[in-house]
């Protein structure tokens, strides 16, 4: 069985509101070398994105290879209609339109309030392979952001082929990711500029499992309730 490899598309990181202290040049990438390292059953492979061409450009370099399973990991400014400068719309185009021949299994964006956009998560998911999609509803701390990336990528990086044949096995993975963190640690800022903690009101989980007649479902609430 070929190893799943993790596709990281990462914006640059400009110094923004909330930290001006970051330093240029910060990236995501060595935090998932380190996974790998550790753990070696899966591929990572990463580059920079622009706009909308080079993250088009660079999707289909990394994604070239057609017996491969892929998971997908947008780094990126974000906002609930944006990440970076394109239109959250547009790329979850291009990538529903790669799913229609590659095996991405999953999308994990690492950008602050697209999960706001629950209709473009699940419009992601329609006609293709994926059968997730998890994002944030907040404006998430870099950090704790990052940290919370590397758990689920841990965790659906060896999901069983059987486990994507219902709800519930995928939810599973994503509950044992976040289990590793509290609820009580302000995790970044709702709309209202309020901090969040890690819950329903944080985040966004998007499935579609495969079968006949399976439908894009938000269970997102379910994510936190299971035993």
């Amino acid at each position: 069985m070929s190893k799943r490899t993790l596709v990281i598309l990462e914006a640059p990181w400009e110094n923004s509101w909330d930290d001006k202290s970051r330093p240029l040049g910060m990236s995501v990438e060595s935090f998932f070398n380190g996974l790998n390292s550790i753990n070696q059953n899966h591929h990572v492979l990463h580059s920079r994105f622009y706009d909308s061409s080079s993250f088009e450009k660079a999707l289909n370099y990394m994604t070239a290879k057609d017996d491969q399973r892929y998971v997908i990991y947008v780094a990126a400014h974000g906002s609930n209609s944006m990440v970076h400068n394109m239109k959250l719309q547009n790329l979850v185009k291009i990538i529903n339109g790669y799913s229609q021949e590659k095996e991405i299994e999953g999308v994990l964006f690492g950008s602050c309030l697209t999960g706001n956009s629950k209709d473009h998560y699940a419009d992601m998911l329609i006609g293709g392979k994926t059968k997730w999609v998890f994002g944030y509803k907040c404006s998430v701390k870099w950090f704790e952001g990052t940290l919370i990336d590397v758990s689920i990528i841990n965790q659906l990086i060896s999901i069983r082929r059987d486990a994507y044949y219902s709800e519930i096995g995928i939810i599973k993975h994503f509950s044992n990711a976040l289990s590793m963190f509290s609820n009580k640690h302000d995790m970044g800022f709702d709309q209202r500029d309020e901090a969040v903690n890690l819950g329903i009101d944080s985040v966004t989980l998007v499935v579609q499992p495969n079968g006949q007649g399976k439908k894009p479902m938000d269970v997102t609430d379910e994510l936190f309730d299971i035993d």
